[in-house]
């Protein structure tokens, strides 16, 4: 268990280090990572971090099969940020905070399998980013699903086909959704059809199971 620090887990410059089986409770950051690539986070628990994991500075690794949840209102999942990239696999990020997954400068978010709710501000944000998220569900409380700005004129892939939004309809999945089409100036177009028209088969948290969490 690591708690109470400024960051649980401060990889730098390190190759091929494996995090599994841990929890990262009340910290700043719970694995902050520099410049690490190689890395592999799985099976662990975050807790009421500030932020849950952060890949910084070209850092490059894999999150799997673990949960997050805080209550920090500025809390935050997983952040890619300055030309890392990140797969996450078979992950829930539960409601709580204000962002499930941040991506920034040049960085790469992939994935599939997982379950993203958290978000008062958006579930997911990119700025100047690609994302690809496949047989996840994105689910918002009301806000932004996904909210896309930009500091640089470039076009950024996000690719959010075959999911879940706890809707299956169109237009409404678009509404919740800040883009290209809402602002000209940014240059991405977040694809979100085909979607999927209920619940997909993964390995995180049920649809049912995070209606409760919202009714708590």
């Amino acid at each position: 268990v690591f708690s109470n620090y400024q960051a649980g887990v401060f990889p730098a410059g390190c190759n091929n280090l494996r995090i599994s089986d841990s929890i990262f409770r009340g910290n700043g950051y719970g694995v902050d990572s520099t410049g690490a690539t190689g890395l592999e986070i799985s099976d662990c628990t975050f807790e009421d971090n500030l932020l849950g994991v952060q890949l910084f500075a070209g850092s490059a690794g894999s999150v799997q099969h673990c949960t997050f949840q805080t209550s920090h209102i500025w809390g935050e999942g997983i952040v890619a940020t300055m030309g890392s990239t990140v797969e996450v696999l078979n992950t829930e990020i539960l409601p709580g905070g204000a962002w499930g997954i941040k991506a920034d400068n040049h960085s790469l978010v992939v994935g599939s399998g997982n379950t993203i709710a958290a978000g008062s501000e958006s579930v997911i944000d990119l700025l100047n980013a690609d994302m690809t998220l496949s047989d996840s569900h994105i689910l918002s409380d009301g806000g932004l699903t996904v909210n896309c700005r930009h500091l640089i004129d470039d076009t950024w892939t996000i690719d959010l086909r075959n999911n879940w939004w706890g809707v299956a309809d169109a237009a409404t999945i678009g509404d919740m959704i800040h883009d290209g089409k809402d602002a000209p100036d940014i240059p991405a177009i977040v694809l979100f059809e085909p979607f999927a028209d209920g619940e997909v088969p993964n390995e995180s948290m049920s649809w049912g199971s995070l209606k409760k969490l919202y009714r708590q």
